[in-house]
């Protein structure tokens, strides 16, 4: 009686547990949206906040890939997520990116759980990096608008053919009823991206968001001048998030809706002005000498220029004047081109050039040389002598 009695206790403690199916575990990253083709990269340095609109399918969003290119390891980069449709961010994140050419991850678990999402909803996500002068971190993206047709890239809220690269992770929740409303977004100080700490690429800090304001260039005053006051030096020319030449004969020439960012040296600390026609921007150096203004081609009127330079110090004392390019201001559109670029296409056309010339001479030398083997065994037929008959 007892044998059976602990014999019944025990299967009946053991009764669930020899028919407890094992619970299936949930997938947080399932593919959701995503757009993998591009044609090239376009810097998102803070002052040019680039940003991708999208859809989702799925209820919960739980991870966001960028394709990136030309990352700078260690450097800082943040995420911005917004419903386009209320106008409230949703999250904002920043982390340590990679480098070189790859995907850049953010996760988006606050929770452990990722983030409630209306699926009747249009949203945006928004990148930014600090801002370097040589190779930037770059987004990348394609023109082609049938890549992706939930959403579009952008400039701000200006809309462009295409859209950026990315993909998008999440997963339903199936609780016999619809999914609960979006808890009240609590308003986000806006966080502040840090400098680069690198040795190879030192960040500059870029706080600019618009162009600046031009003064009229008769409001200069004319300084004494001073040949121990530096003379600002030009370092470089961004138009429309492009690196280009400024140095041809033709001298650079830009639409009437361009964004010129002319960036260069001076002493430190000295105020230096940029002249163009009758407008003119300023600039106060850093403690490294580095100083840029930021152009906008609307403000200047369709023609040609010289860009002048012009800096002073503390003092008053002014350095002598230098003209750093020629700028042509035209009535239409122009996409600029940067130099690197030019440079790797000629180089490509001269490479195929010289495969090409060097295949026909390999091709011209390999029939010469048939012919004359062709030539000589019917010489060797001629000249063999015939047998004598007995």
């Amino acid at each position: 009686m007892r044998k059976s009695l602990i014999i019944s206790l025990v299967c009946l403690i053991l009764f669930p547990f020899l028919f407890r199916f094992p619970a299936k575990a949930l997938d947080m990253y399932q593919l959701d949206q995503e757009q993998t083709s591009f044609i090239g990269g376009v810097s998102v340095y803070t002052e040019y906040y680039r940003n991708q609109t999208f859809k989702v399918t799925k209820g919960v969003l739980t991870r966001i890939d960028v394709g990136m290119m030309d990352r700078k390891s260690g450097a800082n980069i943040i995420l911005v997520i917004q419903d386009e449709t209320t106008g409230q961010n949703v999250w904002t994140t920043n982390h340590r990116m990679d480098a070189g050419d790859g995907w850049e991850t953010f996760e988006l678990t606050p929770n452990d759980l990722g983030l409630l999402m209306d699926t009747t909803h249009l949203y945006s996500m928004w990148i930014g990096t600090s801002y370097y002068a040589v190779d930037p971190p770059a987004w990348q993206y394609t023109t082609n608008s049938s890549s992706y047709t939930l959403g579009t890239r952008r400039d701000g809220q200006v809309e462009y053919p295409g859209d950026m690269v990315f993909r998008t992770y999440g997963y339903d929740i199936d609780m016999g009823r619809e999914n609960p409303d979006n808890p009240p977004v609590v308003p986000e100080e806006e966080e502040e991206i840090p400098e680069y700490d690198g040795k190879d690429e030192p960040a500059t800090e870029d706080k600019a968001v618009v162009p600046d304001k031009p003064i009229s260039a008769t409001d200069i005053d004319e300084e004494d001048i001073d040949e121990e006051v530096i003379v600002p030096a030009l370092e470089f020319v961004i138009v429309d998030d492009v690196i280009v030449d400024s140095q041809g004969e033709d001298g650079l020439d830009v639409g009437v809706e361009s964004i010129i960012k002319i960036a260069g040296t001076a002493g430190a600390g000295d105020t230096v002005y940029i002249t163009i026609g009758d407008k003119a921007y300023s600039a106060k150096a850093d403690d490294d000498g580095n100083w840029y203004v930021i152009v906008s081609a609307t403000d200047i009127a369709e023609g040609s220029y010289d860009v002048i330079a012009q800096s002073k110090n503390d003092d008053g004392k002014a350095s002598t004047k230098a003209t750093l390019f020629k700028l042509n201001v035209l009535g239409e559109d122009v996409v600029p081109i940067a130099e690197e670029e030019t440079d790797i296409f000629t180089y490509g056309i001269y490479v195929l050039s010289g495969i090409l010339l060097l295949g026909l001479i390999f091709l011209v030398i390999f029939f010469i040389k048939r012919k004359k083997k062709e030539e000589k065994k019917e010489d060797i037929k001629v000249e063999m002598p015939k047998e004598d008959k007995i």
